[in-house]
């Protein structure tokens, strides 16, 4: 894995049978130089959208959080990079691409969820080539008292792009009415 310098040496790859975790999910984790340990946990995310929705069991919430640290961690620059080549081992090693979609959504329990939609914008820009013509659709939702934000990457070859972004849409203006998929 030459394209990889951080992979291998900084991730781990935790068995999807793990019970901490829930069905269908594959994890990953790494370690900082700062000696903070980070989750990268990959689930369906079909939960999210309507039953009706055919499509949407080839869609992957990405949960990206430093392990038992609780306050913010110091910058990290490699952190980006590995979750970049994290998220690229997900779609290329793992299967097919062209039928995978990423799904992220920014937690809001600390007011903080525009800074970390940012940061994952900033990840998905930074490491463009590693995606190889991904394209990013963001979904910013303004409700009473909150702001949603969300996107999805996916391969622009993805079958029926549209109705799958409409489902996106149509979720957004829902607000996510849902239990927490876990």
């Amino acid at each position: 894995m030459d394209f990889y310098p951080f992979f291998e040496e900084r991730t781990s790859i935790i068995q999807s049978s793990d019970k901490q975790y829930s069905r269908n999910a594959e994890a990953y984790t790494f370690t900082t130089a700062n000696n903070i340990e980070y989750l990268v946990l990959f689930r369906q995310a079909d939960a999210y959208f309507r039953d009706l929705c055919t499509i949407c069991h080839n869609i992957y919430e990405v949960v990206i959080q430093p392990i038992k640290y609780k306050k913010p961690p110091p910058k990290d620059y490699n952190v980006g990079t590995t979750i970049a080549e994290i998220v690229n081992h997900f779609y290329f090693i793992k299967g097919n691409s062209y039928d995978k979609v990423l799904f992220f959504i920014c937690d809001d329990n600390d007011c903080k969820e525009h800074l970390r939609f940012e940061l994952f914008k900033r990840w998905y820009h930074q490491h463009s080539l590693m995606f190889q013509g991904f394209e990013f659709h963001e979904r910013i939702v303004d409700f009473n008292n909150y702001t949603l934000y969300s996107a999805m990457i996916l391969n622009p070859r993805f079958p029926d792009m549209e109705k799958l972004l409409g489902e996106l849409d149509m979720a957004c203006e829902a607000g996510f009415n849902f239990d927490d998929p876990q």
